[in-house]
């Protein structure tokens, strides 16, 4: 465990059996004392460390109940990089996420200097800095002082990296302190991705509502019942692909018991094509009796040609019924 070592005698004289002797008696009594103390250093490291350990599982604890519990992203963002300061005693920290259109930028920071030129990270460098940075990457937080990197991962899927400053007291990083930091930036992945998760939730809801209040409305648009014609029966029915559709049919009264006819079908499907139809329904209600079939289909065609896209058109079949004079 140690060796006890002494340099030459001033008077140059050898050391002789007894002092030899000697020597190895007092290295034996010191053995113990000394084992003793590494023993206790070891220990008291060890404790130490356990100490570290368990403030940091304490502390993730409290920051995963944080992160559950929210789902404000600017809070989360702000949760991550505050406990990774305070935990690792830092003054800068970086939160660098993936920006639609490609590249990494810089997603919420304390303490970095507002320097445009390193708020953004171009797809060309962004991809290889979510498995090992690049040179230019770097470089890049180098100039901001960023000296430790931990990636942002949810699942097998890596979306940023989280980079902190150095120390304030100078000290270095140790795997305790890394291993944490990697930890706090998969927690942070996950809440990120589980806000992402309810925003698009919430998005598909407010389609969803919106589409069924579309859907109602193309329904009242369908005649409720169907007219009583002497002489003929009446029938129809319109069953849409999707929750809304082009399709449409029509009985509309022309007076002293004239009916106007009508069954169309817009190009496309689903909400533009209701759309389109609602027009088309609207127009033939207003137009219907007021000049013969072929002149109100002029004056129809002239508006939908005018009104709508080139690549946009309608189907539709159009007859006004006289019962008496069938």
């Amino acid at each position: 465990i140690a060796v006890l070592g002494l340099g030459p005698r001033a008077d140059g004289r050898t050391f002789g059996r007894e002092e030899t002797s000697f020597l190895h008696s007092v290295a034996a009594c010191a053995a113990t004392p000394i084992e003793n103390g590494l023993i206790y250093h070891e220990l008291k490291t060890l404790n130490q460390r356990l100490s570290v350990k368990v403030y940091q599982l304490h502390t993730l604890f409290d920051f995963s109940g944080e992160l559950t519990s929210s789902f404000d992203e600017e809070g989360i963002k702000n949760l991550v990089t505050t406990t990774l300061m305070g935990h690792l005693l830092v003054s800068r920290c970086a939160l660098y996420l993936g920006v639609g259109g490609g590249g990494l930028a810089i997603a919420h920071e304390r303490g970095l200097r507002s320097e445009t030129d390193d708020a953004f990270v171009p797809e060309a460098g962004a991809r290889p800095v979510l498995d090992a940075l690049t040179r230019a990457i770097k470089e890049r937080l180098q100039r901001a002082r960023l000296v430790l990197v931990v990636p942002v991962t949810v699942g097998a899927r890596t979306d940023g990296f989280i980079a902190v400053g150095e120390r304030v007291g100078g000290g270095a990083f140790t795997d305790e302190d890394r291993d944490f930091a990697l930890t706090l930036a998969r927690q942070a992945g996950a809440a990120l991705e589980a806000v992402r998760l309810h925003r698009v939730d919430l998005q598909k809801q407010r389609r969803d509502r919106e589409m069924q209040i579309a859907r109602e409305i193309q329904r009242s648009l369908f005649p409720r019942d169907r007219p009583v014609i002497a002489g003929f029966e009446v029938a129809a029915e319109s069953l849409a692909c999707y929750e809304v559709g082009g399709d449409h049919y029509d009985f509309i009264p022309l007076g002293d018991d004239r009916w106007a006819l009508a069954i169309a079908d817009v190009s496309g499907k689903g909400a533009p094509a209701s759309i389109l139809m609602a027009s088309v329904h609207a127009s033939l209600r207003a137009l219907a009796g007021s000049a013969r079939p072929d002149q109100l289909m002029v004056r129809l065609n002239r508006f939908l040609f005018e009104s709508t896209q080139e690549n946009k058109y309608v189907t539709l079949f159009y007859a006004e019924l006289d019962p008496a004079r069938r």
